[in-house]
């Protein structure tokens, strides 16, 4: 069995929260082993929306820039990619960057054609 270093680093420390990658989670859990802190994880990827054609296509904006920016989308289930059908899918584009542009955030045509670069993909 592999010995879990202990970081001097971590001395004097209670607990440790973390929200990102699991390979810095992995790497926090073996610092902390040595003397047993308490440890918070959030890893992992980001929850996608799946917005069909029935959808409520007035609120899908507002609800998907909330879902990105909540928490500034340092939480485990920020939904950072929308997976939508594709008979409402410049509807959806129109009303996500309304969504942005209603909390202030400036939309030009480089940020156009990223935000809508993963279409395809």
């Amino acid at each position: 069995m592999k010995r879990a270093r202990r970081s001097p680093a971590t001395r004097g420390v209670d607990k440790i929260t973390f929200t990102g990658s699991t390979a810095v989670g992995k790497k926090i859990v073996e610092y902390s082993l040595g003397d047993m802190k308490r440890v918070t994880l959030e890893l992992g990827g980001k929850s996608p929306r799946i917005v069909f054609d029935d959808a409520d296509l007035d609120q899908v904006g507002l609800g998907a820039v909330l879902a990105m920016f909540f928490n500034s989308g340092q939480i485990c289930f920020a939904a950072i990619r929308l997976f939508v059908q594709d008979s409402v899918y410049d509807k959806v584009v129109d009303a996500a960057i309304t969504g942005l542009t209603h909390h202030g955030i400036s939309v030009d045509d480089i940020h156009y054609d990223k935000f809508t670069d993963s279409r395809d993909q």
